[in-house]
């Protein structure tokens, strides 16, 4: 995973204390979206396709007997809801190979809307991004404190909570990061300027 964007030492997570975290997003308690294509299948699935942890499963875990409250509200984004803190966790759907070309590599009208949604109800909102590849964030990256690139995490949600709550984060972009796919393709040395270049990576804790 790679951390984006850390504004205010949004992350790490505190551990214990009477706070309230909120998730919402289509890919929160998705199993099949947070594994992506080639997975069972070849084109990947949704919802439980295998045994494994989705990010809420693992929330749950990582902040019983902590006095943390969790709530879920899933793509129902619009409800009467408030929280210290916001988790949305979306992004692409599982494909592979040809069927998931893209010519605007686009964030996605229903991630938009659920992500605005929930930062719009909370004091402090992160953003994970599942995705096979770099997305066009621009528009989401000031609606939120810390945005993380989880790529495609696989079955073990812990993973990602343990990140959050103090783990820290290592990973670097393997890849340019592009404003708009206008750039595409783009490259180091290129002399265009990605919205995170190669190599890019935030390691705050």
């Amino acid at each position: 995973m790679v951390l984006l964007k850390n504004t205010g030492g949004a992350l790490p997570l505190p551990k214990t204390g009477a706070y309230k975290i909120v998730v919402g997003g289509k890919s929160a308690d998705n199993l099949g979206y947070q594994m992506g294509g080639w997975s069972i299948t070849w084109q990947g699935g949704s919802g439980a396709t295998t045994t494994g942890t989705t990010f809420w499963s693992a929330i749950q875990q990582a902040t019983a007997g902590t006095g943390i409250t969790l709530q879920n509200v899933g793509t129902r984004t619009k409800g009467h809801y408030t929280g210290d803190v916001g988790i949305w966790v979306g992004g692409e759907t599982p494909y592979a190979e040809g069927q998931g070309d893209s010519s605007t590599l686009a964030f996605g009208t229903d991630n938009s809307t659920q992500l605005s949604d929930l930062c719009a109800r909370v004091t402090t909102c992160i953003a994970i991004l599942y995705s096979g590849r770099p997305v066009v964030i621009g528009d989401q990256l000031p609606k939120v404190k810390a945005f993380v690139a989880a790529w495609l995490p696989g079955t073990e949600g812990l993973g990602i909570t343990d990140a959050l709550f103090g783990g820290g984060f290592t990973g670097k972009l393997p890849v340019s990061w592009p404003t708009a796919v206008t750039q595409e393709p783009i490259n180091t040395g290129d002399g265009k300027t990605p919205l995170f270049p190669l190599g890019y990576g935030i390691t705050p804790f």
